[in-house]
């Protein structure tokens, strides 16, 4: 009588097998059987390595287990070349032997057999390290003739004879064929490689970093796959100077270069078999003496054999050396020419067809060329285990192939979207491939959901009538009804977000994200809908590779599969300080889950009770949930998880929810403690009263110190403090390091005495203000012309040199070596009476010391002696661009700049003691205005100006052409502000460039306003994760596109190598969800301004709340536009502001011009215009105590007095 046992055995769980998955050589496993018996057994591992069998006996587990019944456990190593073992398990009673195996040959939880069952695989292989650039790249597939003509005049290039050629790029494709169905007249439309280079822009904004070309060698056909010269573009495409151009172009852009290899077999109308005498060769059909005679496979009878039995594919015998030597080894081969042309890698066509031999010397020559190429091979099973001609193929061994097209996963997907399979079999499918797949195989797999060889998706996904069914005309015409198009994009758009979150990479055939239909080829093969494109499909398109690319969780984080439920399928990803989790509802019904925070595991449980697999768990250290897609944040750490803290997710029907899951504290990014709830001013260091017109760091900043203080204000938030540009902007500077020596307070040099007064009235005279005597309202009406801030500008200089040649006598006086200003704060000085900030002996020391200001040069060093230089030769070349200098400083050709350091020594020097100087100057003003308790918030542009300094000596890190000059440039598309977009100029930084260096530069940047500042507003904080770049040909912002900016990772690299930065972002305007979820990330405070967001939207207290900015109108002056006369606005002002004070927002930053109630006259800058901003000065008797006690009693009802 059998006896009753249990078994159970999941090679899918680690505890099981463990490691997981595929192993490479030499690898020890360890394989385990659960056992629920009633008498005694023995059990046995029995393995099939190569060629022959391994018994091992499996010993009982001692330590305690979870379940009823006995571990049985055996370690096995695998062994030392790759290939492939099979096990199952034998198990001995008195009475019976039974077995458990892979019945589903799936892998997973196995089944008892009464005879020899089905084994469970282990793949064995040579390890492999896949190209970063590839494994974090996305693909997009372009079949050349019907993507883009480039042409100016729209002709099309060089067609062939007898070729169809249509004069409407919108038409259909289709086929003229004869009786026995072969192709008598090949279509085109006209698409080249020019058209591809034209559209790059278009693919960089899409997302794309590798272009996988359909053949481009010269052939009869539009598919290209009868390949007639390995070595020429074919004519209709272009030649090899304009695909010369397009990989170098496209470099620029971090898109690399795939080609697609076709080498089972050739056409018949080639140089090589010459049947029709095309070409001048001998080809092999015309003589056996022709040299490519032995290149092709010939029957019995004489006859070649084809490919498939296609008439015009002479099949190829590719173990021919004369053919191997022509592909792979010649210098003037094809595999060399082409990698010396750049491409970064292949597509291997119909991959089954070509000897592993061959394919192993492909790989191996082609990583002597470039180590970091790839090779893709088209296979549509399962690549661990594919057959082909009765052999067991070796693609995944180690040394053949990268990865492997993903038809796999497609069909697996496909079924579940199409109902014939549930999220269980969907996860059994799933991690067959990836228990089958070595890691780096089943990372670098090409996760296609589109290609040539099927129908459009969109067509299969709205579930279009069997092929069959129709014929070839009603295929052309065909295209989905309205509700069947609404299913298939919504299954589209949870079909390419799990294509997104998936290990591999990615791969987009063109159109798909346009929304072309069609089914097999040739409708599948259709034009791309230029101007036509379907703009609901395309904007997810953008976001969903944004989301791929911005999170490197998804292309190295470890992988778990999860079914919930028949129609709701999960996946996450995990580095194990993140997660990503992704939740798919195919179905037609709503689905919500709970998901708790268990105290003791942190298991995700769903309402049921029933634990899943443990890739489901979230632990307890989970700080931050964030739907990525709304941008919400749906859990953020609480001091006391408990068994009772649980989150909704609602998946509405056919939808999904991809959440970020973050273990690290928001500590490690944003110093928290910054932001409590207080109140502040926003206003200018070039606003504050001053005889010169334009405010400086002298007694009007201790003065504006004391009014804040005073007034119970916390932060006094300037704008940049950087050399002013174009227009006197401080957001188009000629450094982003550098201070502006105009802010320099030349009464601190009387106070030293390194300058007299009389000097200073002696030149204010010549400027025709006199000091003391003409008044403030003169001096602002002098200032209407931009040409009065230079005006200033040069007289300050005069007398800083003046100063300078004093400072270089009285430091040799004092040289005070080893005093530093550590020692010996400065704490202000004394002249003419500054409130609260004596003049003291220290403070002179700590100026003039010798210590001191070697230590500032040091320390500076990096940006310091570049600007020098900068300032020197735009001065020797009349103030021209940098980029129309002579060659060798333009190219800061070493040997020139050195001769300059000589000659302008005495020059350099006094550019940096005015750097000191400025330096000096504000960190004395920022340790009073600290010692006050007040925190000075610095804002810090994002963007340089294309002529200056950084540009200048850092072009590497901009996007520039071959002549220098910006390729792009900054700015906004139309908005609020301006129906044209904004055109700032500024060149785009070149973040490919940045991120390898690990964003140095900018390190550099925060690092010193860091020191600068208390707090850093984040100037145009939506740029860092895209922005607007706009062909520096044009004038406007229009016709610009967005491309991503460095995003999470820059600011991760930042704080890595900071700590927690004090950020305050800039998040005005269009601001995406994406945006939202970068801020919300690392916990940065976001902006908002009354006139565009009331207050009962500010639900955030993480939020600056303004009544506007520098580029806002004045509070009056917006309420007088809206027709409310002088009183009832200035009532509105009053009202506004108190209803600020009283929001949920942190902090409240008020302009002080909406402070003194002032229209649109005291407006500091209009964007979109150059001229006339920047101007406002406010007057000195208007900081009254009136205005102080009413502020601090509005801060002391509303809670923000500190």
């Amino acid at each position: 009588m059998p006896v009753s046992i249990v078994l159970y055995h999941n090679s899918h769980e680690s505890f099981f097998r463990n490691p997981f998955g595929a192993l490479p050589c030499g690898q020890k496993v360890k394989l385990r059987l659960l056992v629920q018996s009633g008498t005694t057994i023995t059990c046995l591992l029995r393995l099939w390595e190569k060629d022959r069998e391994v018994l091992l006996p499996m010993k009982k587990r001692e330590e305690k287990n979870k379940w009823d019944g006995e571990v049985f456990e055996v370690e096995y190593t695998v062994p030392n070349e790759p290939g492939l073992i099979w096990y199952y398990f034998m198990i001995s009673t008195d009475s019976q032997l039974i077995y458990y195996g892979d019945y589903s040959q799936l892998g997973g939880e196995g089944k008892v057999f009464y005879s020899e069952p089905p084994g469970y695989q282990i793949t064995v292989y040579q390890p492999m390290t896949l190209p970063s650039w590839y494994k974090k790249g996305i693909i997009y597939q372009i079949y050349v003739d019907r993507f883009f003509n480039g042409n100016e005049d729209g002709k099309i290039n060089n067609p062939h004879p007898k070729a169809l050629i249509h004069s409407n790029w919108y038409d259909t494709p289709f086929y003229i064929k004869n009786s026995q169905g072969e192709v008598v007249r090949w279509n085109f439309f006209g698409g080249n490689l020019q058209g591809v280079l034209k559209k790059l822009p278009y693919l960089k904004e899409l997302g794309v970093s590798i272009i996988y070309f359909n053949p481009i060698f010269e052939s009869p056909s539009n598919h290209k796959y009868d390949t007639g010269d390995y070595l020429s573009i074919d004519p209709m495409y272009g030649d090899m100077e304009t695909f010369e151009r397009l990989v170098q172009e496209g470099k620029k852009l971090g898109i690399s270069i795939i080609l697609d290899g076709v080498f089972s077999h050739t056409g018949d109308d080639s140089i090589y078999f010459n049947r029709y005498g095309n070409y001048p060769s001998l080809g092999a059909s015309q003589s056996p003496d022709s040299p490519y005679y032995s290149w092709y496979k010939w029957q019995e009878n004489g006859q070649v054999s084809y490919w498939w039995g296609v008439k015009n594919l002479p099949e190829v015998n590719e173990m021919d050396p004369s053919y191997l030597d022509f592909v792979i080894h010649s210098p003037q081969g094809v595999l060399k020419t082409w990698m010396k042309k750049g491409i970064k890698g292949w597509r291997l066509d119909v991959a089954d067809e070509l000897p592993d031999e061959f394919i192993q010397e492909f790989y191996r020559v082609m990583k002597e060329l470039d180590e970091e190429a790839v090779l893709i091979g088209e296979v549509w099973e399962d690549a661990s285990r594919k057959k082909s001609y009765g052999k067991l193929r070796q693609y995944l061994w180690g040394n053949e192939l990268n990865g492997t097209m993903n038809y796999p996963l497609r069909e697996i997907l496909l079924n579940f979207f199409l109902g014939k399979a549930d999220a269980w079999q969907v996860h059994r499918g799933i991690m067959s491939l990836y228990e089958n797949y070595p890691r780096e195989n089943f990372f670098g797999a090409m996760n296609l959901i589109g290609s040539h060889d099927r129908a459009r998706i969109l067509t299969i996904l709205g579930e279009a009538p069997p092929r069959e069914n129709l014929n070839p005309q009603e295929q052309e015409n065909f295209r989905l009804g309205k509700e069947e198009k609404e299913l298939a994009v919504k299954r589209l758009k949870m079909l390419t977000l799990i294509q997104m979150t998936f290990p591999g990479v990615p791969s987009i055939y063109y159109g798909d994200e346009a929304g072309l239909e069609g089914y097999e080829d040739p409708y599948n093969r259709g034009t791309y809908p230029w101007g036509r494109e379907d703009q609901t499909i395309l904007a997810w398109m953008k976001r969903v590779l944004y989301y791929r690319r911005e999170y490197q969780v998804l292309t190295e984080g470890d992988f778990f599969s999860w079914p919930i439920d028949r129609h709701v399928y999960g996946v996450k990803r995990s580095n194990g300080q993140e997660e990503i989790l992704l939740l798919v509802n195919n179905s037609t019904r709503e689905y919500e889950m709970q998901i708790p925070f268990v105290s003791k595991k942190g298991e995700i449980r769903l309402e049921d009770g029933r634990k899943l697999v443990d890739s489901t768990e979230l632990k307890d250290e989970i700080n931050l949930i964030i739907d990525i897609f709304e941008g919400r944040i749906l859990y953020k750490g609480i001091e006391k998880k408990s068994n009772s803290s649980t989150i909704s997710i609602f998946l509405e029907p056919l939808s999904t929810k991809a959440l970020y899951c973050s273990k690290i504290s928001l500590e490690s990014y944003f110093p928290s403690q910054l932001i409590t709830r207080t109140c502040g001013i926003l206003m200018a260091i070039s606003s504050l009263p001053s005889k010169w017109g334009v405010g400086d760091l002298g007694q009007e900043g201790y003065s504006f110190v004391d009014f804040l203080a005073e007034g119970g204000q916390r932060v006094w938030q300037v704008l940049p403090l950087n050399p002013l540009g174009l227009g006197d902007s401080p957001y188009q500077s000629e450094s982003a390091f550098a201070g502006d020596p105009l802010y320099i307070d030349l009464d601190f040099f009387v106070a030293r005495g390194l300058l007299r007064s009389e000097k200073i009235m002696e030149v204010m005279e010549d400027f025709a203000i006199k000091r003391g005597e003409a008044s403030e309202e003169v001096s602002k009406e002098k200032l209407q012309k931009t040409s009065e801030y230079e005006k200033i500008r040069d007289r300050k200089l005069k007398l800083l040199r003046e100063a300078y040649e004093n400072f270089l006598l009285a430091k040799e006086d004092y040289f005070c070596e080893g005093l530093t200003s550590d020692e010996h704060s400065y704490d202000g000085y004394s002249n003419e009476g500054f409130s609260n900030a004596n003049y003291s002996m220290e403070g002179d020391l700590a100026y003039l010391g010798k210590a001191s200001y070697e230590r500032f040069l040091a320390e500076n060093e990096y940006w310091l002696q570049d600007y020098a230089l900068y300032l020197i030769l735009k001065e020797r070349f009349g103030q021209l661009p940098w980029q129309k200098w002579d060659d060798e400083y333009r190219f800061r050709e070493p040997h020139a700049l050195e001769k300059l350091r000589n000659y302008a020594k005495e020059e350099i020097d006094f550019i940096f003691f005015t750097q000191y100087t400025f330096h000096y100057q504000w960190q004395s003003l920022k340790s009073y205005a600290n010692q006050k308790n007040i925190s000075l918030m610095g804002d810090m542009p994002i963007f340089v100006a294309a002529d200056s300094c950084d540009t200048w000596a850092n072009p590497d890190i901009f996007v520039l052409n071959e002549d220098l000059k910006p390729r792009y440039v900054a700015g906004v598309p139309p908005d609020y502000f301006s129906s044209q977009g904004q055109n700032w100029g500024s060149p785009v930084y070149n973040w490919d460039r940045l991120a390898e260096d690990n964003y140095s530069w900018w390190k550099k940047r925060f690092r010193q306003a860091l020191e600068r500042y208390d707090a850093i507003r984040l100037d145009h904080f939506r740029g860092f994760q895209a922005y607007w770049a706009i062909p520096s040909e044009k004038n406007t912002g229009v016709g610009g596109r967005w491309f991503k900016g460095p995003g999470k990772a820059f600011f991760e690299a930042i704080c890595e190598e900071l700590g927690p930065l004090p950020i305050i972002a800039e998040d005005l305007g269009t601001i995406t969800p994406e945006v939202e979820v970068l801020r919300k990330i690392f916990g940065f405070p976001g902006m908002k301004i009354f006139q565009f967001s009331p207050i009962e939207e500010i639900e955030e207290k993480n939020t600056i709340f303004y009544t506007g900015t520098h580029d806002n109108d004045t509070f009056l002056g917006y309420y007088l536009a809206q027709g409310y006369n002088r009183t009832k606005g200035e009532y509105m002002v009053k009202k506004a502001i108190e209803d600020i004070y009283h929001s949920k927002a942190n902090w409240v930053i008020l302009p002080l011009q909406d402070v003194l109630k002032l229209d649109s006259r005291g407006r500091m800058n209009t964007p979109g215009t150059i001229a006339g901003n920047w101007k406002w000065r406010v007057e000195k008797s208007a900081l009254t105590r009136e205005v102080c006690q009413e502020l601090r009693e509005l801060a002391r009802q509303t809670r923000r007095l500190s």
